[in-house]
């Protein structure tokens, strides 16, 4: 779930990946697949809700860039589960 008003893309399904996020979306100003090398560009904050887990590993991720500027600064918020491989 994507809340423009916050920024914020909410996972809170059992399990989920970028790809997983990616296909729900379908939106590549919030979430872009830069290269078919799995490099990713989130442009939002993520929030993984309790008894929710985030999967960021080699079956999809090689590398997720997480884009900042001088006025904003994009963030993981884990509730749940996170599991970066």
């Amino acid at each position: 779930m994507y809340d423009s008003e916050e920024n914020t893309i909410t996972v809170n399904c059992k399990s989920a990946n970028l790809t997983d996020i990616d296909n729900q979306l379908k939106d590549p100003d919030i979430l872009h697949r830069e290269t078919y090398d799995n490099v990713w560009l989130l442009n939002t904050n993520i929030v993984v809700a309790e008894d929710a887990t985030l999967y960021i590993n080699s079956t999809d991720t090689s590398w997720l860039k997480i884009a900042a500027d001088e006025k904003t600064a994009y963030e993981i918020r884990v509730l749940g589960g996170l599991k970066i491989d």
